[in-house]
Order: structure tokens, then C-alpha cells, then sequence
């Protein structure tokens, strides 16, 4: 993780301490947001191009999760509003409605079952 998000983390399990509750981790992956001036209101949009989770990086977010011992974790996003990030990102289904896992899917299982 990098120092935000990695300070972040930290902050929340230091909370969860404090108030002496479970801790849980939603949507976790590797997004990255570019700011961009829409109509004179800054907006930071999803660049999809430069979204990426590695193998290294799945892993050590499950590690860092069981350290801190956490209650549970959502890998996605699950959004009931439409939105142009796809709300699942393990699959993809064709218009004939058939489902194929993507390479996060693989990545995900890899990290579940070594961490």
C-alpha cells in the first residue's frame, strides 16, 4: 500500500481499537482516480486503463487484513445506482449471457488460498 492508503488502514484498525469493535474492509483493489474539472466542479473519474491489481499486491493486502484481525472484507464495489465502473470486476458476461472469470478473479483466488 501506498503511504495514504497505507495510513489510512492504519487509522481505521486504531479506531476500531478505540471503540472496541470489529473491523471490516470494503471495496479494496488498486483504482486509480484522476482529478478532472468537469463543467468548473472538480470530479476524480476511475481511469480504467491505469487500473491494476497484482499478485503481490492481492497478497499483501490479505496479510495486512489478517494482522490486523479483521472481521470481513468486500473485494468490489457492489453499487444499486448505475454508474460506469462495472459494480463486479471477477467476471465479465457476454451479451448471450454467458460468465467468464477475469484474470482479478484468478489473482483473488491465488491470494485466498495462500493467505
Amino acid at each position: 500500500m501506498n503511504t495514504y492508503q497505507a495510513d489510512r488502514f492504519n487509522v481505521f484498525v486504531k479506531g476500531g481499537e478505540l471503540a472496541g469493535v470489529l473491523l471490516y474492509i470494503g471495496e479494496w483493489n488498486n483504482v486509480k482516480r484522476e482529478m478532472v474539472d468537469d463543467e468548473s466542479t472538480i470530479v476524480y473519474q476511475i481511469n480504467s486503463e491505469r487500473n491494476d491489481l497484482t499478485q503481490k499486491q492481492a497478497n499483501r493486502f490479505l496479510e495486512d487484513f489478517k494482522d490486523a484481525n479483521t472481521w470481513g472484507w468486500a473485494y468490489w464495489n457492489w453499487n444499486l445506482i448505475p454508474h460506469p465502473v462495472p459494480n463486479v470486476n471477477l467476471i465479465t458476461v457476454t451479451k448471450d449471457r454467458d460468465i467468464f472469470p477475469t484474470k482479478y478473479y484468478d489473482i483473488l483466488k491465488r491470494a485466498t488460498t495462500t493467505s
